[in-house]
Parts: C-alpha cells; sequence; structure tokens
C-alpha cells in the first residue's frame, strides 16, 4: 500500500525519533533535537506511555513532531484517512497514545495474546491500522493473528498469562477450540487493518536475525472516543 520512497523517509524518521529521545534522557539534547522528540503536552499517564514503551524499542509518534508529520503524510497520501472516514461515516481521531513506533528485535520474544477492546473502554468504534516498513514475520518479528472474528472481549489474566490484560493459552484454546494461529510474512509498505476485538500478539522467535521497522496507529470513530483514555488527534 505504502510506496517505498515513503516507506524509506518513515524509517529514517523513527531512527532520528530514537536517537532525539534517548539522547533527550541522557541530558544531551542539542538545538535540534526538539524536531524529532518534543514530549506532547497532557499524555495520559507520561511516564508510563513512554519509559515503558521505549524499553519495548518503541517511541511514541506523537512525541516526535517530524515523524508525526511523516507518518500523517502517509495516511493521507494513501487515502487511508478517506477509507476510515467512510468506515466510520465521520471524520476519525488518532489515538496519541496509541500510535507508536516501533524498532524491534528478536529480543523481544514472543508476547502474550491480547485484544485492545480490554483496556479501550465499551461503545468505541476503532481500526488499528499497522505499517510493516520493513520485511517482517519470517526473518524479522511480526505478527501473530488468531484468524477468526470475536464478538466479545475474552476474559483476562487467567492462569498461563504474564498480565492482567492479556489472554492466556488456555483461554484460547477455550474460545476458539481447533483454531491455528496465522503468522502473516509482510513486506515493507503493507498494513493490516483490524477491529479491537481480534486476538494477536507480537510474533518473535529466537534466530530471528534482523530489524522489525513498524508503525501501530488506533483511529477511532470521534463521536464515541473513549473519554479520559487517550488524547485525541483529529485527521
Amino acid at each position: 500500500l505504502v510506496p517505498e520512497v515513503l516507506v524509506a523517509r518513515l524509517r529514517n524518521a523513527i531512527d532520528q525519533a530514537f536517537e532525539a529521545y534517548d539522547a533527550t534522557a541522557a541530558g544531551r539534547a542539542s538545538p535540534d533535537t526538539g524536531a524529532w522528540f518534543d514530549p506532547l503536552d497532557n499524555i495520559k499517564d507520561p511516564d508510563f506511555a513512554r519509559h515503558w514503551r521505549r524499553q519495548a524499542n518503541a517511541v511514541l509518534a506523537a512525541d516526535s513532531p517530524r515523524g508525526l508529520f511523516e507518518f500523517l503524510e502517509i495516511v493521507h497520501a494513501v487515502g487511508i484517512d478517506r477509507l476510515l472516514t467512510e468506515v466510520f461515516g465521520e471524520r476519525p481521531s488518532l489515538a496519541a497514545e496509541k500510535c507508536t513506533l516501533f524498532r524491534a528485535s528478536a529480543t523481544e520474544r514472543r508476547a502474550d495474546w491480547h485484544q485492545d477492546g480490554a483496556f479501550l473502554g465499551d461503545g468505541i468504534r476503532t481500526v488499528n491500522c499497522w505499517f510493516a516498513l520493513t520485511r517482517c514475520g519470517r526473518d524479522a518479528p511480526g505478527m501473530d493473528i488468531m484468524p477468526r472474528r470475536l464478538d466479545r472481549v475474552l476474559p483476562l489474566g487467567e492462569a498461563g498469562s504474564q498480565f492482567d490484560w492479556t489472554v492466556s493459552p488456555a483461554t484460547v484454546a477455550r474460545a476458539l477450540p481447533g483454531v491455528q494461529p496465522w503468522r502473516p510474512e509482510f513486506q515493507a509498505g503493507d498494513v493490516l487493518f483490524f477491529d479491537e476485538l481480534l486476538l494477536h500478539r507480537t510474533a518473535a522467535e529466537e534466530g530471528m536475525p534482523n530489524i522489525r521497522y513498524a508503525v501501530e496507529s488506533w483511529f477511532f470513530a470521534s463521536s464515541v472516543y473513549p473519554d479520559g483514555r487517550s488524547t485525541p488527534l483529529v485527521v
């Protein structure tokens, strides 16, 4: 979906955002650093949103002015904003806390199954646009998906899950008997669209030699935006 020239610009923006974040955290920010990392005001739970993400090889796009610009240029250039307006029947809003620049290696390892609807609230209408900016899913970390539609959020935190917001393997087997995970192989510029009920997890295996560049971006119907849970940026 995304032309290579735009993919390359966004990968470069991710590198610059990571470098600027680390320089700022180390007290080495230069006059030019703010173009690539300038923390957005009013982020919900900012310490968690920033420090935890950086530990997970990620930086909030909203904290990188030029990074966010490059991302939104793609959203408009390939028509994702128009597509989402048709889906929602209204202009979409981007969640500042749920638009994330990733540069991840296989050291991240496979994560728990989860549905983002478990912590987004009730009554929402949302689409996640997951951008692969490098080839991933085989030689670099990708995503595992349970390829069945669900109509509810599954029970959370049962025995075998790492966190109280994730879904245990036993719960998955009970809810989707016989269904095998699907691990798509993405090419740079591919985009996967899914809703808040999709059961998915990071797919990382020991021996994957390459870095995965990606962007996770959650868009909401503005009229039912999750009040108090995240910061809306109207697209």
